[in-house]
């Protein structure tokens, strides 16, 4: 494995605009060969994978946001085994592609608004990501296990999200109230059972927490989670969907300096 690596850094400001950008560019050689499984393979890139942030600030209180970012990733060691690797009680995998590869870029836009005196904090973000591959994996079902084989395939995956925080201090009760909601949809490939699946996936979340302080000694944290998956497939005419809820609470009571009791309980 060989590889020649620069990066060219930029960045500017001023009162209201702040650009950084940078844009490495490297050259990769890839020479694979396993004696064992009589496999070899070889590859050499050239990659350039560039990533911006623009910042705008709209107020003394709030800011615009515009990114962009790139990435190659390569397969790690044990995914260049020709063999099958057990990776635990359920799964074996074994991957008749060496030389994986992966290439996502990422678009984002936020918006960001704090009030440090009300103790008012918000931001929103969208978000598209798009992922090429050169592998797809095919996924075997038994009664007790699973069989995962990669090998090359052309796959491009593509998804968007939306992601709304909001947090509160509410003084007259001494407590600190937030609110997290993120809806993402996905399109992806997959084998399952030597079958062709193109899935749908939609994937809604809400987090309402409550951190108060009780008294000088006690504090509490609860958390409230919501979770709908959705899923639609071309070998099966209904559409999947699950829900989950899930609650945490936690109280803490310091009855010395150096002593700190915890109290944990969650439902599933």
């Amino acid at each position: 494995y060989q590889k020649i690596f620069s990066e060219l850094k930029y960045g500017w400001q001023n009162e209201k605009w702040a650009i950084s950008a940078t844009l490495p560019l490297s050259y990769q050689h890839i020479n694979y060969t396993d004696t064992g499984f009589k496999s070899k393979d070889s590859k050499s890139n050239l990659y350039f994978t560039p990533s911006a942030l623009v910042r705008f600030q709209y107020s003394n209180s709030s800011y615009l946001t515009l990114g962009f970012s790139s990435a190659n990733k390569i397969a790690k060691a044990e995914e260049t085994f020709g063999g099958y690797v057990l990776k635990n009680y359920l799964l074996i995998e074994n991957y008749q592609s060496p030389l994986m590869e992966t290439n996502s870029q990422n678009f984002t836009a936020g918006f960001n608004f704090r009030n440090p005196v009300k103790l008012l904090f918000l931001n929103v973000t969208a978000q598209y990501s798009s992922e090429q591959n050169n592998t797809i994996s095919n996924s075997s079902f038994y009664q007790t296990l699973q069989k995962k084989s990669n090998f090359y395939f052309n796959n491009n995956t593509h998804g968007y999200s939306f992601m709304f925080n909001i947090s509160k201090y509410i003084f007259p009760i001494h407590s600190t109230i937030s609110i997290r909601t993120s809806v993402r949809t996905n399109q992806l490939i997959q084998i399952q059972n030597n079958l062709y699946n193109q899935l749908d996936i939609l994937t809604g979340n809400v987090i309402a927490t409550i951190n108060s302080k009780l008294s000088d000694k006690l504090a509490g944290n609860y958390e409230a989670m919501f979770t709908n998956y959705m899923s639609k497939s071309n070998l099966y005419q209904n559409q999947q969907s699950s829900q989950i809820i899930n609650q945490r609470i936690n109280l803490s009571y310091i009855p010395k300096e150096n002593l700190i009791i915890n109290m944990n309980a969650e439902d599933y």
